[in-house]
């Protein structure tokens, strides 16, 4: 393991750093450089992820989440797709530089992208809920991506922290107006499986199956978050 870091650190001062800081330095609109950083971080964001980003981190020249989200699709990191400004390849190189040059930030931000996650959980009239819980369970897990490999103990202790934070994002997803019934409740857990499988959310199961593995990666972590949800959601009301 030690190996593999040691591989890992090498990519990045050979090769990668070279390829992030171009990136970051390259913004189309210099202007929202300031928000970029805990932005990075989200692979998806609306309305509300501005709104609450912009309270946190002021922007002199934007004057609010929509002129925010329009100066945005003009970088090279994120386009709109429907509702959502949704990220490109560039983003991730940006969060690798993130974790790298400035680990603390990086904390700060991927743990407050899972405290923004679950105030829009607790929305009544949220759209796309799914969307959220995995994004919600997704920085829950991002935020660990550096100290997974410490020891088995690590392991072991994110194991059971994101067994917990699968049971309390899905008490969020399921307590909403529009699952008061059991079969409401099953139909959003489909619902939920099938978003959790689309090919744009390949990151997810990925880091799951990664940093949740005993040994070598395999799909047996993805699958057992799979059965604990319906497990877990067959005892809610």
């Amino acid at each position: 393991m030690a190996q593999l870091m040691q591989y890992g650190d090498d990519i990045w001062n050979d090769y990668l750093y070279r390829v992030c800081e171009h990136d970051y330095q390259m913004l189309a609109v210099a202007d929202v450089k300031s928000v970029i950083d805990p932005l990075c971080v989200w692979r998806y964001s609306d309305d509300f992820v501005l709104q609450k980003l912009l309270g946190k981190h002021k922007v002199e020249s934007v004057r609010d989440e929509y002129d925010l989200r329009d100066k945005l699709a003009q970088t090279n990191i994120f386009e709109i797709k429907g509702r959502y400004l949704k990220d490109d390849i560039n983003r991730r190189l940006l969060v690798i530089r993130l974790r790298k040059t400035q680990a603390i930030q990086y904390q700060i931000y991927t743990n407050e992208a899972r405290t923004i996650c679950e105030k829009h959980l607790k929305e009544p009239d949220l759209q796309s809920p799914e969307r959220w819980m995995i994004e919600y369970l997704f920085q829950s897990l991002q935020m660990n991506v550096d100290g997974y490999a410490i020891s088995d103990h690590a392991r072991a202790t994110l194991s059971q922290k994101f067994k917990k934070d699968v049971t309390k994002s899905l008490k969020l997803y399921l307590c909403r107006p529009s699952t008061k019934t059991a079969a409401q409740r099953k139909q959003a857990i489909h619902i939920l499986f099938d978003k959790m499988d689309e090919e744009d959310q390949w990151e997810f199961p990925f880091l799951v199956n990664y940093l949740l593995r005993e040994h070598d990666y395999n799909e047996t972590p993805y699958n057992q978050l799979r059965d604990q949800i319906l497990q877990l959601s067959v005892g809610m009301k």
